[in-house]
């Protein structure tokens, strides 16, 4: 897969992520504000519902002063200073509708509030009033108190509730607080609310007209911050009498209890909307990766052609020089060509089993002779044949052996190859000629090997990726360092495999240091 292709496919999960995360957002947006729409129609519908109660209560509490006060007298009459009324009077059915509904009306009604809030209203008071709004078309001539009741018998059903409110707005017209169950609003208030699933703390007041608009009664947490509440109802909607008193609700919370309602919803969406995220950048680091591993093993088909391309050339050149007329009789010659071939075939063969090992390694099939080994001596030997080739290069070697307990539980084989590996490492990586330290000694209930080379070094970005299979630090189509990548990687899984550690310290241009630490063996023989 070539780099456009990776950067549209990158392009398009991106726009698509986005996307998604945007209809999500937008859609927990609007599932939010749905939510406090609805919450605002239930703390409407529940104040409402308390202001009717509150009404309800007043009516009740009115009617059972009237009865106990009027014990003597019908139970359809209410006492208003020292006489009596019947309960609907003011209210006769009239052919053009109630008291009120024109001119005429008005003044008959003003009349019968006047007598009312004097408290001197009696049958002479409706005969006269009758006889000065006969342009209000009274069904029949009303000449007597028994006239009034026939009709008020016939409408009192219907008439009797609003007269009752009448009596009783005239009689607290100068004190709304009056007809309000205090004591009782909290309790109301906190009981519709709860009908309605709105369980939450809050503070109320009430604005009354009669104190020009300011709080006549309010909770005990009640600032005047609170008076431009959107939860402001009107109290006794339905008096004939309508004023400007009101209840004021201020709910505490309110954000949060919206977001609680929605959590689970929100949780989902947040928990989806992150698993696509994370799987989105697992496939992009799988993508991308993938591209890596191509990149490094074309690299390495690439070093491995040329490192097999230099031998067999070699040899194809020997075998000629052994096959020429000349030289068939010149035993030095030949045998001269012959060790060519073989060390040129034993370095391929070399090269192929580094590459095998590297796939049992992988597959976790490596076989491990494991035992316990003096590995002072093992150092010394590997030591001794890298010194040839560190000196062809006309460079200095050093061993100094601080190790005093050097008994470790080992593969022999593998052992003298991660040493072999990191020597050779230090030396292809110096410029010039190479100065290589190797260090042996014990720290704690460990064996420290160091291998320390003068060499180009290398950058913090690639120490962080040297130990990976087929890595080489680019140096584009150059293949003045020979190698397949392996070399670090098989000295990091063997070492690994010895329940040790491998470490690395460089800076580029200054050299590099490789640190191998290994657990010492319990058995010292």
């Amino acid at each position: 897969m070539n780099r456009k292709i990776i950067t549209i496919v990158i392009v398009l999960m991106s726009v698509a992520l986005i996307g998604i995360i945007g209809v999500q957002i937008l859609w927990i947006s609007n599932a939010l504000k749905v939510k406090e729409e609805q919450f605002d129609q239930n703390a409407h519908e529940a104040i409402k519902n308390a202001i009717a109660r509150l009404e309800t209560n007043e009516t009740l509490i009115q009617i059972s002063k009237q009865l106990n006060n009027t014990s003597d007298i019908s139970a359809n009459t209410f006492v208003i200073g020292e006489d009596t009324i019947i309960s609907a009077v003011g209210l006769i059915d009239l052919p053009g509708g109630l008291p009120g509904s024109d001119s005429g009306g008005q003044d008959y009604l003003k009349k019968m509030t006047d007598t009312l809030k004097s408290g001197k209203f009696t049958s002479q008071t409706i005969n006269d009033t009758a006889e000065k709004n006969k342009s209000l078309e009274l069904p029949g001539e009303v000449q007597s108190m028994a006239d009034v009741k026939k009709k008020l018998s016939q409408n009192m059903d219907k008439l009797g509730v609003v007269f009752q409110k009448m009596l009783v707005e005239i009689k607290n017209d100068d004190d709304p607080l009056s007809r309000l169950d205090l004591k009782n609003l909290r309790d109301i208030l906190e009981n519709e609310l709860n009908d309605y699933g709105i369980g939450l703390d809050f503070e109320y007041a009430i604005v009354t007209d009669s104190l020009m608009d300011s709080v006549a009664v309010r909770s005990e947490n009640f600032s005047d911050g609170f008076l431009d509440s959107k939860y402001n109802i009107s109290l006794f909607p339905n008096d004939v009498f309508r004023k400007d008193d009101s209840l004021i609700v201020h709910f505490k919370g309110k954000q949060q209890f919206i977001y609680k309602s929605i959590v689970w919803i929100l949780a989902g969406s947040l928990t989806f909307t992150l698993v696509i995220l994370i799987t989105f950048s697992i496939t992009i680091y799988i993508i991308l990766r993938q591209k890596k591993i191509s990149e490094i093993k074309s690299d390495f088909i690439n070093n491995m052609t040329h490192e097999f391309k230099t031998p067999i050339a070699t040899i194809s050149l020997a075998a000629d020089s052994i096959m020429n007329p000349k030289t068939l009789d010149k035993r030095d010659s030949i045998l001269y060509f012959t060790k060519i071939i073989k060390e040129e075939n034993k370095r391929m063969n070399s090269q192929v089993e580094t590459v095998l090992q590297m796939a049992l390694l992988e597959r976790h099939e490596l076989a491990m002779n494991l035992q316990h080994i003096n590995v002072s001596a093992c150092v010394e030997s590997v030591f001794e044949n890298m010194k040839i080739q560190v000196r062809e290069k006309s460079g200095e070697i050093k061993l100094v052996n601080n190790a005093t307990n050097d008994h470790l539980f080992v593969d022999e084989t593998h052992f003298k190859n991660v040493i072999n590996n990191l020597i050779d490492n230090a030396n292809k990586y110096s410029d010039g000629k190479p100065d290589i330290t190797i260090t042996t000694g014990n720290f704690g209930n460990s064996w420290v090997l160091s291998v320390e080379d003068k060499g180009i070094g290398m950058t913090r970005d690639v120490q962080k990726k040297i130990f990976e299979k087929f890595y080489r630090e680019a140096t584009g189509n150059i293949h003045n360092v020979k190698g397949f990548g392996l070399g670090l990687s098989y000295v990091k899984e063997i070492v690994e495999k010895f329940s040790g550690t491998v470490s690395v310290q460089s800076e580029p241009g200054k050299g590099s240091i490789f640190i191998v630490s290994l657990p010492l063996s319990h058995d010292q023989g």
